[in-house]
């Protein structure tokens, strides 16, 4: 990982305070700049290809969904679906997206901005 294992925080107990006090991503404390999209929904995958050349991969619109909201996310943002976010409302504090462009148009998405 390119991190000493001495250095890697293992759990959100490692953390000053947890979790709970902190932002939930800790890649912005060692700078990976990288952003999650999450959706939920029915998908297919498995491996695609020959014998020549195997890939594995996911097929769905949740996946596709998952794709936009990845490529939404800023560095070190969670953005999830609204079917996501019905259903962990109550465990996270999240704001509102508009905007999240798509082949047809726009969806929703909200901002996990920490754990409650």
């Amino acid at each position: 990982m390119g991190i000493p294992a001495s250095e890697r925080l293992r759990s959100s107990k490692d953390w000053p305070g947890g979790w709970r006090t902190k932002k939930i991503l800790p890649w912005n404390r060692i700078g990976i700049g990288i952003g999650i999209g999450i959706d939920s929904g029915e998908a297919l995958n498995g491996f695609i290809g020959n014998a020549e050349r195997l890939e594995f991969t996911v097929v769905g619109d949740a996946a596709n969904y998952a794709s936009r909201y990845c490529t939404s996310a800023a560095p070190g943002e969670i953005l999830i679906s609204q079917s996501v976010h019905s259903r962990v409302w109550k465990l996270v504090d999240s704001e509102s997206r508009q905007g999240i462009p798509t082949k047809n148009g726009f969806l929703e998405g909200y901002v996990v901005k920490k754990l409650r």
